[in-house]
């Protein structure tokens, strides 16, 4: 992958977007090989002009970026699993009576 990214950030017209630096892609690759998506993500709002213009590696950032942006949805939660995660609310909390069995 990390090879991919780097032809094609030599591919692409270095007039139509900013090209990643060496220390960049070593970062970059840093991320994608320790599966680090919430520090892509943040590196990437730091360095926003890597997802702009139309070179192949701007298009496969800005594509991770928009599908990144619902994390659950992004790591294939089911939507069950979602709710799960989220705070316990009132309404699921077990009733309190006292003819219950143990």
């Amino acid at each position: 992958m990390v090879s991919a990214m780097i032809l094609a950030a030599q591919l692409g017209s270095p007039l139509a977007a900013a090209v990643p630096n060496t220390d960049e892609l070593a970062e970059i690759a840093g991320y994608l090989e320790s599966n680090d998506v919430e520090a892509l993500r943040a590196f990437l709002l730091l360095h926003p002009e890597l997802l702009e213009g139309d070179t192949q590696l701007s298009r496969l950032l800005a594509e991770f970026m928009s599908e990144s942006e619902d994390m659950t949805g992004f790591l294939g939660l089911e939507p069950d699993l979602r709710d799960a995660l989220r705070a316990p609310s009132a309404e699921v909390a077990p009733p309190d009576t006292p003819d219950m069995i143990y």
